[in-house]
C-alpha cells in the first residue's frame, strides 16, 4: 500500500459530518437552528442519523443504518443494582449524569423539532422516542472518527484563485484598467487568500486549543 495514496474514497453525500468552523443548520425543515447550532458535535451527528431515519425523505443511507447495531449494553442501560455490583461509586455517578443529559437533550430536541403545517399532530415529534435518540447518539459515540478540518480544501482555493485570475484578464481585456492594475488587485486577493489558509488555523488552535479545527464523521465502509 502506497502511504501517500487514499486507501478508500467515500462520496460526501453518503457521510454524515460536521465541523468546528461550520455552526450552520443543514437540516432547517427537520430541527431549528437554535437546538442545532448550540449542539455539541456528537449531537449534531445524531440528529443528522435520526432526519436521514426518520424525516421522511428519501434517502441513500437508510440502508446503512438499517445495518447497524440496533442496541446497545453498555453501563447507561444497565439497572441500579448492577451499577451498585461494580462497587465502583464514580460508575454510577457517571452514568446518573449522562442520563440527566440525554433527558435534558431529548426534552429540547422535541421542542425544536419543525412542525409539519399540514400534520396538527406533529408525527415525527411522536415517532422518534426516546430510546431511538438514545440510540442514535450511542451510534455515533461509538462509531464516529475525527481528524483535522482546513478551513478550505486545495479544489475549492484552487477554484477560487482561477476565478481571481479570470477577473483580473478580463479586467485588462475589457478596457476596464491598466495591466498593472489587475496584476496589483488579483496578486493582493491571491495573496490574501493564501495567508489566510497559513495563519487562521494558527490563531484558532493558538485560542480555541488544538480542538479548534476539527471535523468529525461518520460513513460507511470507514466505520470505526
Amino acid at each position: 500500500l502506497n502511504p501517500r495514496k487514499p486507501l478508500v474514497r467515500v462520496p460526501a453525500e453518503l457521510t454524515f459530518t460536521v465541523n468546528s468552523l461550520d455552526n450552520s443548520n443543514p437540516l432547517r425543515k427537520f430541527v431549528h437552528s437554535e437546538f442545532y447550532s448550540s449542539a455539541p458535535w456528537w449531537l449534531k451527528l445524531a440528529t443528522q442519523v435520526l432526519f436521514e431515519k426518520y424525516g421522511g425523505y428519501p434517502t441513500d443511507l437508510k440502508t446503512y443504518l438499517n445495518n447497524l447495531p440496533q442496541s446497545f449494553n453498555t453501563p447507561f442501560h444497565w439497572k441500579s443494582d448492577d451499577l451498585e455490583y461494580c462497587q465502583y461509586p464514580p460508575l454510577a455517578v457517571s452514568v446518573n449524569a449522562q442520563r440527566d443529559q440525554y433527558k435534558s437533550f431529548y426534552k429540547q430536541f422535541l421542542e425544536h423539532l419543525v412542525k409539519n403545517p399540514n400534520d396538527d399532530s406533529n408525527s415525527t415529534s411522536h415517532m422518534i422516542r426516546y430510546d431511538e435518540f438514545v440510540w442514535a447518539i450511542e451510534i455515533v459515540r461509538s462509531r464516529a472518527f475525527s481528524g483535522a478540518c482546513e478551513p478550505a480544501t486545495f479544489k475549492q482555493r484552487l477554484q477560487l484563485i482561477l476565478f481571481v485570475l479570470f477577473i483580473s484578464l478580463g479586467f485588462v481585456v475589457l478596457g476596464l484598467g491598466e495591466p498593472q492594475d489587475a496584476f496589483n488587485g488579483g496578486g493582493a486577493a491571491i495573496s490574501s487568500i493564501l495567508a489566510f489558509d497559513l495563519i487562521y488555523p494558527r490563531v484558532m488552535r493558538s485560542l480555541n486549543g488544538p480542538d479548534a479545527l476539527k471535523r468529525y464523521v461518520l460513513c460507511p465502509i470507514i466505520d470505526l
